[in-house]
């Protein structure tokens, strides 16, 4: 359905386009705006279909997954990007197999990702996801210091 949409989409901007181009005004501001307006929708266009949405794969192992996201304060360091003299904060986000007893946490594996310049936390959500169904715990900061699990 989205490909069908999507088609009958490029076609309506074709004709707008040719139009655009046919008609007597188009050395005017407007008939370039018009003529510009109609490829940027194509070309936007043509962009979705060629990378359509992509749904992740569902985890397979034993155990459900679960998440949460906090924020620690490091009173070791001040925040360096900041004029401000306060302490650093941490962002850090938690993927976690949801069933499983508290006692295991504790023996679980633990994986710890920073994403690095430029990165999000949530660029590898299908692994993340996949191990900690497993029974892993992945943790996440988002800062070039680690911090121990409590």
């Amino acid at each position: 359905m989205r490909t069908i949409v999507l088609g009958i989409s490029c076609l309506l901007e074709i004709i707008l386009i040719v139009f655009c181009i046919s008609n007597k005004s188009n050395h005017t501001p407007a008939g370039y705006c018009c003529i510009f307006g109609g490829i940027a929708l194509l070309v936007s266009t043509v962009i979705l279909m060629l990378f359509p949405k992509y749904e992740l794969p569902k985890p397979t192992g034993e155990y459900g997954v679960g998440t949460f996201t906090t924020m620690y304060e490091d009173t070791e360091r001040l925040e360096t990007y900041s004029d401000k003299k306060e302490n650093r904060w941490l962002n850090v986000k938690f993927w976690f197999p949801e069933e499983m007893d508290k006692e295991s946490y504790g023996k679980s594996p633990l994986i710890v990702f920073s994403h690095g310049t430029f990165g999000v936390k949530e660029s590898n959500v299908a692994l993340y996801e996949e191990l900690a169904s497993h029974g892993y715990v992945r943790y996440y900061w988002c800062e070039r210091q680690c911090l121990c699990m409590e």
